[in-house]
């Protein structure tokens, strides 16, 4: 299927395009998996922006570094709809990593699309990073608004990923570019620690984390992603736990239970995916287990069907796709319903 073309007003042309992306998901997902028609549009658009990116193929720049890496929920489709395209641009510093992405974002596919950095005044810049958004075009027409959270800083630990399948489980376009992506090990850990992490704020006072998505992207990580390789995520543990003050030899633990279990609830609830997830308490059970065998330096692999550390030979890297092959069934998870008292599910279809 070829990127539609106009002329078309901005509002037909969103129409068009979620309504061609949400067919599209119905027929190629998962069984029962939900998707939002307006979160669809936003990741064809951000597919839209990889390819420009990546336009030039995933082979390491001249100064040795990669030229683009896909950071946050988008890089491992995950259920729950990422807030933005979270990339990364290593060996650069800030002013490079935003000239770099300008230049990149003006490459003419000939697809009908074009993209403009909107409003230098307000963009968010901080010491690490510089969050802007983003106007997509189709034929000159202004479609729709997006934002990006670009850094310089290579946060990868182990090497980044080839992904050659298109951005999401959705078959959209007929052809997808290849790009670099975030690894699930390195991933994994940035979630905890995300979770875990103390932050200090201005007032000179330490809270704890509110980072309660992140909760949910581990959830769907060990469920729902592909494997993972133990002495990988333990590399990956040994570096960033002491960059954010986590301590892995701890026992795991939330900082408000009761609190972490409303919100993350409600967060499962009104991603519109519940039913594919667990409870809380049986996640929490999970995130728990997991923690613990990183704990007891097991080797082998993580493997989602299982729910277990499988010990395997030695495999390269490469071949570690194959791993989720027909594996003994496990009972499923007594899911729940989606509803929750207080929560009210988006995008509820009318009758």
């Amino acid at each position: 299927m070829t990127s539609p073309r106009g002329p078309w007003t901005p509002r037909a042309a969103r129409k068009s395009i979620g309504k061609l992306y949400y067919e599209a998901a119905k027929a190629s997902a998962r069984p029962g998996e939900f998707y939002d028609a307006a979160e669809l549009v936003h990741r064809f658009f951000y597919g839209k922006v990889l390819d420009r990116l990546f336009a030039d193929g995933t082979q390491l720049r001249q100064d040795g570094h990669h030229p683009w890496i896909l950071k946050g929920s988008l890089a491992r489709t995950l259920l729950r709809a990422p807030n933005d395209l979270d990339l990364c641009r290593p060996g650069t510093i800030r002013e490079e990593a935003l000239s770099a992405f300008e230049g990149a974002l003006a490459t003419d596919l000939d697809d009908g699309f074009s993209f403009e950095i909107l409003d230098e005044d307000g963009r968010d810049t901080r010491s690490d990073s510089v969050w802007f958004p983003v106007l997509a075009l189709l034929n000159g027409a202004p479609i729709i608004k997006f934002e990006v959270d670009l850094t310089h800083l290579n946060p990868l630990v182990n090497a980044p990923e080839l992904v050659t399948s298109p951005l999401t489980s959705v078959q959209f376009d007929d052809t997808s570019t290849p790009y670099l992506r975030y690894s699930v090990e390195d991933h994994v850990i940035d979630k905890y620690c995300a979770i875990l992490r103390k932050k200090k704020y201005s007032d000179g006072k330490t809270r704890s984390s509110v980072r309660f998505g992140d909760y949910v992207d581990i959830v769907d990580i060990l469920t729902l992603g592909e494997p993972i390789d133990m002495e990988s995520v333990r590399k990956a543990r040994d570096v960033k736990g002491p960059q954010d003050g986590v301590d892995f030899s701890e026992p795991f633990s939330l900082p408000d239970h009761e609190l972490w279990r409303y919100q993350c609830e409600k967060t499962m609830i009104l991603s519109g995916r519940s039913a594919q997830r667990p409870s809380f308490d049986q996640s929490l059970e999970l995130v728990t287990s997991f923690w613990n065998v990183l704990q007891s330096e097991q080797q082998g692999i993580w493997n989602p069907q299982t729910l277990s550390v499988s010990p395997l030979p030695e495999i390269l890297e490469t071949e570690k796709s194959q791993l989720l092959l027909p594996s003994p069934k496990r009972e499923p998870w007594p899911w729940r319903s989606g509803r929750g008292p207080g929560f009210v599910r988006r995008n509820r279809t009318r009758k």
